[in-house]
């Protein structure tokens, strides 16, 4: 425990420590300064790493740090840090220690091939990672960089060879580190070098090694990343030969060294269209001046692609690329149809056995075959002949419909005319051209007609041509473009082109209108043809065929088709206008054959039709005729003489000659009298049938006067319509308007002249105006002075004796109420003064007188009563009635007779035979029908109508509920209901039946037949219904089953 408390014992000082020995440094090795020194001398020599004085200078500066005590591999360190160094930010780092980098890697390489021994434990492997990392810091700029602002080449350089020395000692280190060849490949595709570095050694043999002349070990082994590496491989070579003529313009056996790499190494070009379509371009570019024809690039691409993706990148929608488009713009399709006939062995076999090929191949190879050279030319055509048409229509339609704007692809029209040329040649080839052209769907009529157009010599020569397709075939595509055309020069071609074969269109309208080749929907667009483009004759001729129509009331819809024409077209103004003046002659052989059935069908009257149907003629002898039919007909003629004055002369005429010697009619003279009256009603309905032709012509005027009709087309009316209707209507319509009597051409005109305007229009509708509204105020001043005076007066003593007639009748009638009274006052004083004399009266003879007093004052009450008083009353009241309403009605009649009379003249100006006989007539039979109807209801007379029936109407076909409709149909024998209900019975087929009455009036009768129709007319397909009314069976009519 003692030992515990004891101070501790000082321990002896240790000896001192021998100062370490300092490791040599490179940097302040003599032979390192030397190494430096001699680095600049060899900036001018081609292969300046390594050489002997390099060898030499290495030699003793590794004796030197081995005698000043350093180890080889402290050696290799330092020389490593030298390599690493700070990274360069320029061209100025690397300018300032190149030296220093390069005679590091030369150490290096001398150590590793001359005394590896003397490092046998050495990681080789680290050095080679920190030498490829420097390597990237050190491949990061351009050729460019070093230029700088001053543009001194030489200057650029020498810099520039100092990096690229620094790079290749690293290169060269890399190599001798890393023998693996394709280790060495995949640092290389993998460092961070820039483009122009990485293209500056890919084609040569530093990184190479023994694949330098066979790259296929490497980019053959089956890895994704290697597909990769070859990617980039391509990708710096067309670096390398787009950037020839900037980073590689000091040094051109580069891009050379590329080009060589692609004819001698095939490594299966990547699948990519875009970097194939790069290297296609870069190869042109490049190779442009040496390949003036482009051979050695096809050629080149061909063993790169394949003859397929050539062809493809031949006929890209880009274009030849700059090197290969030497020629003319519009020269390059023939020039790229030269490349595919001459350079690409397998085309012409591929060409007719491909479709794509085909279709994608066609415009280049037509080019060649126009504007080739001669023996391509040849070739080209010899090659298109054996295809079919189609195959070119098709091409020619894409290019319709996507045109280019560029110079270096052939419009459509320069299409067509290589198509021609290769399948238009001679008369047959140009009609099978033309009629395929014709006939192919792709192309619309629009297209077919600017084709076409587009070449003159071929229209006009088919046009021309007796053999098919000519204008027959041809004037429907032109007119189309005429017509529908949305481009202005092609309508405007289109036109000029119809206007000069007018001739044509005439004649085929004609043919469309024959009944052996009628076509309607030709024949409206041939009508629409020349009124748009056609000559005046031509115009005049389609005019008359109008006028025609509308006299026969045929061609409603080519009518139609006219007028819609017509409204738009100025130069048919003046062939209007003289139709308003004067229609042409009617075409009697059409004409009168549908003025002829128009009157029979309007009389419908079957004898009349029997005798002068336009089929069977109006010519015969009077056997022809039968009694019958010759009673009809004289019936028919003696119903025509109110209908005017010439038809009421022409019976005076013949009304003493129709009855023969033994007092019959003669077919023959009933036959002429009729063919007269008929004559007459053709007249009047060929008149009015020519006032349709001239409302319809007037009508057409007045829609071209009409500014609001032409919204979408102001120009064409204020500058071509309006002037020539202000030049060319206004003077003859003014005179027509005078003297017009249709009140719907009247009409036409007033809105022409008022459309138009101008002073002589305002004149001409200021007459029209004030000399008609003078004449009639002056009609009606004369008709009121000399029959409206007059009239009224009588018309107010016919009403003051009416008046009279009646107030009698009324007075008769209130004297016989006072008598009936008087006599029943009479009666009954007489009944009672009787009995009260025979009461109060002692006497016998009292009593008798009082008693005879009282029988007699009785008789004449029961006789009163007997005759019905209130029943003869109300008679007398219902009479009087009556015959005032008759009276009544005769008045309003003379008024609506006198009323008819004044508007007649006052609209015509004239009072007609024909309408004085009508208005006497109608007064005569008003007057004879009042005084029946006096004579009925004030003598007592019994208005006696026959019942009958007018027609029924069924549920349907086989049903039995029938609806009866006539007049007096209510039975008049029984005072009940019950006994008129058995004096109303029904009928079929003439035998009264049990049928069942549902309702009935005096009008009409609801009766059910079905049980009787079922019971005994089962089959039948029609029975006739009457009625027995009153024990008297009516008319019978038919009921179909």
């Amino acid at each position: 425990m003692a030992n515990d408390f004891m101070p501790p014992v000082a321990p002896k000082p240790a000896a001192a420590p021998r100062p370490p020995v300092p490791p040599p440094t490179l940097r302040e090795s003599p032979a390192w300064l030397d190494l430096l020194e001699a680095a600049p001398a060899d900036l001018n020599k081609n292969h300046s790493v390594y050489t002997k004085r390099e060898k030499d200078l290495c030699a003793e500066l590794i004796q030197a740090w081995q005698a000043a005590g350093g180890s080889v591999p402290a050696l290799i360190a330092q020389a490593t840090e030298l390599i690493e160094g700070p990274e360069p930010q320029d061209v100025h780092d690397y300018e300032s220690r190149w030296a220093t980098v390069k005679q590091a890697a030369t150490v290096l390489i001398h150590i590793r091939v001359r005394f590896e021994t003397l490092c046998p434990d050495h990681d080789w492997g680290l050095t080679n990672t920190a030498v490829w990392k420097n390597l990237s810091r050190w491949a990061r700029s351009q050729y460019s960089d070093y230029i700088g602002e001053d543009q001194d080449h030489h200057r650029a350089l020498i810099a520039w060879r100092k990096g690229k020395f620094a790079l290749a000692a690293l290169l060269r280190v890399i190599r001798e580190l890393c023998p693996d060849d394709k280790d060495r490949l995949e640092r290389f595709f993998n460092c961070h070098m820039s483009s122009f570095w990485r293209a500056f050694y890919l084609c040569g043999p530093v990184i190479w090694g023994a694949l330098k002349n066979d790259a296929k070990p490497y980019f053959g082994e089956v890895r994704n990343y290697r597909a990769g590496h070859k990617r980039i491989a391509y990708e710096h070579i067309i670096y390398c030969l787009d950037e020839a003529d900037t980073e590689f313009a000091q040094l051109p056996h580069k891009p050379d060294r590329a080009v060589l790499f692609l004819e001698t190494h095939e490594l299966g070009f990547p699948q990519d269209k875009e970097l194939r379509e790069r290297m296609w371009r870069a190869l042109a570019r490049y190779l442009g001046d040496g390949d003036p024809e482009g051979e050695r690039t096809v050629r080149i691409c061909v063993a790169l692609f394949g003859e397929a993706e050539v062809i493809e990148l031949l006929c890209s929608s880009k274009g030849l690329p700059p090197g290969l488009s030497t020629c003319d713009p519009s020269m390059q399709a023939a020039e790229i149809g030269r490349m595919l006939l001459t350079y690409i062995p397998g085309f012409a076999e591929g060409w007719n056995t491909s479709t794509w090929l085909r279709s994608d191949t066609l415009p280049y190879l037509l080019a060649a075959a126009k504007q080739g050279r001669s023996s391509v030319r040849e070739a080209a055509r010899e090659l298109l002949r054996g295809q079919e048409l189609g195959v070119f229509f098709k091409h020619l339609h894409e290019v319709m419909s996507h045109p280019r704007e560029d110079g270096g692809h052939p419009s459509h029209s320069q299409v067509f005319e290589q198509i021609e040329l290769i399948h238009g040649d001679g008369e047959a080839k140009s009609s099978e051209f033309v009629g395929a052209l014709l006939s192919n769907r792709y192309f619309s009529r629009l297209d077919k007609a600017k084709l076409l157009l587009g070449h003159p010599t071929l229209l006009e020569h088919r046009w021309h041509s007796e053999r098919a397709p000519n204008h027959r075939n041809l004037l429907w595509v032109i007119r189309a473009a005429a017509v529908e055309g949305t481009e202005t020069q092609l309508r405007k071609q289109a036109q000029e082109f119809l206007r000069r074969k007018s001739g044509d269109i005439r004649k085929q309208f004609d043919r469309a209108m024959k009944p052996e080749s009628r076509d309607d929907t030709q024949a409206a667009d041939m009508i629409a043809s020349a009124v748009e483009f056609g000559t005046e004759g031509s115009l005049k001729s389609i005019l008359d065929r109008c006028v025609r129509w509308v006299i026969t009331r045929q061609e409603q819809l080519l009518l139609d088709r006219a007028a819609h024409h017509l409204r738009t077209s100025p130069s048919a103004i003046p062939a209007l206008i003289q139709l308003m003046i004067r229609l042409p002659e009617p075409d009697v052989e059409h004409v009168s054959k549908s003025v002829r059935q128009a009157v029979l069908d309007s009389q419908q009257n079957p004898a009349l039709s029997r005798v002068f149907t336009p089929a069977r003629g109006d010519q015969g002898t009077s056997d022809l005729l039968d009694q019958v039919t010759t009673e009809a007909l004289a019936q028919w003629c003696y119903g025509q003489r109110e209908r005017s004055k010439g038809f009421a002369s022409t019976l005076s005429r013949y009304e003493d000659k129709l009855e023969t010697t033994t007092g019959a009619l003669s077919g023959q003279r009933v036959r002429a009298l009729a063919s007269e009256l008929v004559a007459l009603l053709e007249q009047e309905e060929l008149r009015e049938r020519q006032d349709e032709a001239r409302c319809w012509v007037s009508q057409i005027l007045a829609e071209m006067s009409d500014a609001s009709n032409f919204t979408d087309m102001s120009a064409l009316y204020r500058e071509q319509i309006k002037p020539q209707l202000l030049h060319q209507a206004v003077e003859p319509l003014s005179r027509q308007l005078r003297t017009e009597l249709n009140i719907d051409v009247r009409e036409n005109v007033v809105r022409i002249l008022g459309n138009i305007g101008g002073r002589v229009a305002v004149d001409a509708l200021v007459r029209a105006v004030t000399s008609e509204e003078r004449e009639r105020a002056a009609r009606q001043d004369l008709l009121a002075e000399y029959y409206l005076k007059p009239s009224k007066a009588r018309s107010e003593e016919a009403s003051i004796l009416l008046k009279d007639a009646v107030s009698d009748a009324k007075q008769t009638m209130r004297l016989l109420q006072r008598l009936n009274v008087a006599t029943f006052v009479l009666g009954v004083t007489l009944i009672f003064g009787g009995v009260a004399l025979g009461v109060t009266s002692e006497a016998m003879a009292g009593r008798v007188t009082g008693a005879l007093a009282g029988l007699g004052g009785l008789g004449a009450v029961l006789t009163q009563f007997l005759k019905d008083p209130l029943e003869r009353i109300q008679r007398a009241m219902a009479d009087l009635v009556q015959i005032q309403t008759a009276f009544t009605s005769f008045v309003w009649e003379l008024n609506l007779n006198g009323t008819y009379i004044q508007s007649q003249y006052v609209a015509q100006g004239e009072l007609k035979d024909y309408d004085l006989a009508q208005t006497s007539g109608r007064i005569e039979n008003a007057m004879q029908r009042t005084i029946h109807l006096i004579q009925i209801y004030a003598n007592g007379e019994v208005q006696d109508i026959t019942p009958e029936l007018n027609y029924l109407l069924s549920e349907g076909e086989g049903k039995g509920v029938v609806t009866v409709f006539g007049r007096a149909l209510e039975p008049r024998v029984g005072a009940t209901p019950e006994k008129r209900a058995k004096a109303f019975k029904v009928a079929v087929n003439g035998t009264v039946v049990d049928a069942t009455v549902e309702a009935r009036s005096n009008q009409h009768a609801l009766v059910d037949l079905s049980r009787v129709l079922a019971r005994d007319h089962a089959g039948a397909t029609r029975v006739w219904v009457s009625l027995v009314i009153d024990e008297v069976e009516t008319n019978a009519l038919p009921l179909d089953l």
